[in-house]
This record gives structure tokens, sequence and C-alpha cells, in this order.
């Protein structure tokens, strides 16, 4: 069952609400009285931290996208709630990650933000929203398959020949590190410049804004910490709908709606350019054998 346009256009305006109010809930927080928790059971620092503002933002979100959930029949998939598994009864459900980049929240750095997105059933996202809150920046995507920034039009930039890599934090302790970054100036791109300091929303959206050719990608992990749903939901929307280049890290189709588990052991590859994209996908072949 499809959304009309209307539908959308209000969820969209909600979804907007939350992310903005979830935002002022995450600025407005003292970080002097910030207290640190763990996640049992996950493989980096990154992915196990997890705070009261995590909690928060997620308090604020619920409180105003919960009577769309029940005026419109959606199901629900979050971080910081155990999965209800609405998401396979119902048409289209929320996906949401209150506070994306909790360790650059702690720290006071850019590279974290509040995501939403609407994924149907069938494991599409058609609907992302992003507020990064630390300068005040909100993407999200129309009905119509436009991408706005601040509520203006954005268009793509024109790519210079220089090569953006980014990476979570943990992929820089790899062994191969040094490899890998060879492996792109043996195919004759400039040297890479590297980021790593970002949650997992964040860097896709660098990479969108990115004026030079730009990739972020993670290989397939086993155990948890490779990401889950929420961490790529909104994103996925607002890449598809660009026609920009995501897939898992073999170039196929993401599904955010797996039914055994909402954690991605598949790794992920966000680029705003073909080739790059493709030469990732063999790089993946050459260090998984």
């Amino acid at each position: 069952m499809g959304l009309s346009a209307e539908t959308y256009n209000i969820l969209l305006q909600k979804g907007i609400e939350a992310a903005l109010e979830a935002g002022e809930v995450i600025q407005n927080f003292d970080r002097d009285s910030l207290k640190i928790e763990k996640k049992e059971d996950f493989s980096s620092y990154a992915t196990q931290v997890v705070t009261e503002v995590d909690f928060l933002s997620q308090e604020k979100i619920l409180e105003i996208l919960t009577p769309t959930i029940l005026k419109y029949d959606l199901g629900l998939l979050t971080e910081e709630s155990q999965d209800n598994e609405s998401r396979f009864r119902k048409d289209y459900f929320w996906c949401i990650d209150p506070l994306d980049g909790t360790l650059p929240f702690i720290e006071d750095n850019d590279g974290y933000c509040v995501s939403i997105a609407l994924v149907n059933k069938a494991g599409e996202s058609i609907m992302g929203i992003i507020y990064n809150p630390q300068t005040d920046s909100l993407y999200y995507n129309s009905f119509d398959n436009k991408l706005y920034k601040n509520h203006k039009v954005f268009k793509l930039p024109p790519k210079d020949n220089e090569l953006l890599l980014v990476f979570d934090r943990g992929f820089l302790k790899k062994k191969n590190i040094n490899m890998i970054l060879e492996y792109f100036v043996k195919l004759n791109y400039p040297k890479p410049i590297v980021a790593s300091h970002g949650g997992a929303c964040m860097n896709a959206i660098w990479i969108l804004e990115s004026k030079i050719r730009a990739a972020y990608f993670k290989f397939p992990k086993e155990e948890k910490g490779g990401g889950s749903l929420w961490d790529f939901a909104a994103t996925s929307a607002l890449f598809n709908r660009q026609k920009l280049f995501i897939s898992d890290i073999k170039g196929c189709r993401l599904n955010m709606n797996k039914p055994f588990s909402y954690f991605n052991k598949e790794g992920i590859i966000y680029s705003n350019d073909p080739t790059l994209m493709n030469d990732i996908i063999l790089l993946n072949e050459i260090v998984s054998h």
C-alpha cells in the first residue's frame, strides 16, 4: 500500500518537528553532568557507549511521533528500545536513532545527529531526516525525490580530482589499513584525505556534501558493531533519491527490514562516484581472501 503525497508530507513535517526538538534536547543538556554507560556485547567503544541524552532524545521523538503511529498504523524500530517486530506487520515503520554518534557528542565534536527514517515493509527507506544540532543543519527528501538542506533544495556539488575516505574510528586500527590506503594510490587516485571522527549518519552526509570524490565504507563484520538499520536508514533514503551510490560491500541492494536481525553484517558503501564504488567492491574481494 503506497503513501499519498498528502500523508507523506504530514509524516515528513512531524518527523522534522521531532528531529529539531530532539536536537534541542541534545544541545541543551549539561555535559558536565553527563553519565556514560556501556552496552554489552558490542565490539567497539563507539558502539558500546550510551548516555541519558540518548534516552531523553528518544523520549522527545516518540512524544511527537507516537500519534502518527496510532493514526497511520505504523510500526517502530528505535535504537534505545527493544524491537517489538511491528516493522514486519505494518506497511511502514519509523526507524529512529535518537543520537547517532554518541562518542562525538561526549567529546563535543561535530559528527553526531538525530536520524529518523520511514521504511516500508519491503525494506526500502522512503523518507530520511537528519538533523545535526552542532551546525543546525537539517537534511530531508521530499515526496517528489528532491533533497533539501535547511528547507532549500540542495544541489549536489561538482567533484574535483581529490579523494576523501571516511571511516569509523575502529577502521583505522586495522592491521592492513596501510595496504588499504595504498590500494587507492596504486589505482592512480590521489593520496586519500582520511576522516574518522563522526557517527555513521554524519559520515554519510559528508559524502553527500563532498566537493571531491568520496566514499564511506565498512567491511563485513560478524560481531555486533558493524552498524544497525537505524544507522543507515535515513541516509539511504537521501542517497537513493539522488541516484547516488549506496550498497552493501558486494554492491547489492541494502535491505532496511531484514527478518533475522537489525544488525548489519554485510558491510556498506556510500559514494558519490561509481568508479570509486566499484573499486571498493574489488578491494573487499582482495581483503577477504
